[in-house]
C-alpha cells in the first residue's frame, strides 16, 4: 500500500479568526482528521473529516499562530501554519 498524500489548506491566512480549511486527499479512510494546535502544543480542536475532497469552516476566536495538522490513521500527512489576529 503506498502512501497517503493530501493537500491542505487554510484561508485567509492572515486570519481575523473566521476562516476556511480545505483539501484533498489521493485516498480516503476512516481515521482521518484535523487537529488544530496552539504555540503551546495544547490541542485546540479535533475535526473529523469524512470523505476525500474537504472544507470546513472555523472560527479561532484567539489571535496567534496555530498548527493546523491532518492526520490519516494517526499518522501526519500535511501540516499549515495559521496566523489569527
Amino acid at each position: 500500500m503506498g502512501a497517503v498524500k493530501g493537500t491542505l489548506n487554510c484561508y485567509p491566512n492572515p486570519s481575523n479568526g473566521a476562516g476556511v480549511i480545505s483539501g484533498s486527499l489521493t485516498k480516503f479512510t476512516a481515521g482521518t482528521e484535523i487537529k488544530i494546535f496552539n504555540t503551546l502544543g495544547q490541542l485546540i480542536s479535533t475535526i473529523p473529516i469524512t470523505q476525500k475532497d474537504f472544507e470546513v469552516e472555523i472560527n479561532l476566536a484567539q489571535s496567534g499562530l496555530y498548527l493546523v495538522n491532518l492526520y490519516q490513521n494517526n499518522e501526519l500527512i500535511e501540516s499549515k501554519k495559521w496566523v489569527v489576529n
